[in-house]
């Protein structure tokens, strides 16, 4: 035997499973780094829902007693949180290039496709939220800027007039108080609707995670869904039998009692 062609083969052996080695390493490190950036998503995105419904609240509030409304620290989180969540959408998009990259240059299997088609579904989610949120939110703030001047002619009117203007202010702020009321429990409701939903995507990630486990152990373990499906066809065929020596028993049964 030649020593040097050994050599050579346990070299290129050595470098084939340093390169496996290297390329599981890599899809590892996407995918905690996608994880990473879905979990900081959703919570950006949770506070993000918030501030709309905050808005509200606070505007209800203080329009109660004809205030002015600052809408400058509303303004301020909503673009910073629209930046933020914006990046984060850019970065896990990116993420997610990098990973369908891999599956191509790489021959993956059914698992890492899987895995990949689960988290282009959950950008295209956050994507999709982001901007309806979004928009609600600068729809909210258009109009709160809108009717800022109303409410100061309404405080005016309210300090200064008449006693029959009065009067009839008093049946308008009745009116707009149940109005404020039914928003406020369309807010709560919405408020619930946004918990459900927040505990309905947990449960989904958690089915999609043990789906993922369960197609991982037969794809390790081919021989187990054979022997399980063996394992019923017994089980079947026991009750079978068991069945049959009970209807026999309970006829000669009979036949003896009649």
């Amino acid at each position: 035997m030649d020593p040097g062609g050994d050599a050579s083969l346990n070299d290129a052996n050595n470098s084939s499973i340093s390169m496996g080695s290297n390329s599981t390493n890599h899809w590892e490190e996407l995918r905690r780094h996608a994880r990473q950036c879905e979990n900081e998503l959703d919570s950006k995105l949770f506070s993000f829902s918030k501030l709309l419904i905050n808005t509200r609240t606070e505007q209800r509030s203080k329009s109660s007693s004809y205030e002015s409304v600052p809408l400058i620290g509303t303004q301020d989180n909503f673009e910073r949180l629209s930046f933020e969540i914006d990046s984060l959408l850019t970065t896990l998009r990116d993420v997610n290039g990098s990973m369908a990259q891999y599956c191509q240059i790489n021959n993956t299997n059914s698992v890492t496709m899987h895995t990949l088609q689960r988290h282009q579904e959950i950008l295209k989610d956050y994507t999709n939220e982001f901007h309806k949120t979004r928009s609600n939110i600068e729809k909210q703030m258009t109009r709160e800027r809108l009717l800022e001047p109303n409410k100061k002619d309404l405080a005016g009117q309210f300090q200064f007039g008449s006693p029959s203007r009065a009067n009839s202010n008093d049946f308008l702020l009745k009116e707009n108080e149940s109005i404020r009321n039914s928003e406020i429990m369309i807010d709560d409701q919405i408020q619930i609707a946004m918990r459900t939903r927040d505990s309905l995507r947990s449960q989904r990630s958690t089915m999609k995670s043990i789906q993922t486990q369960l197609t991982t152990l037969a794809n390790k373990f081919p021989m187990l869904n054979n022997v399980m499906h063996r394992i019923g066809i017994k089980k079947r065929k026991d009750s079978i039998i068991l069945a049959i020596i009970i209807g026999i028993c309970l006829f000669l049964l009979l036949l003896y009692i009649f």
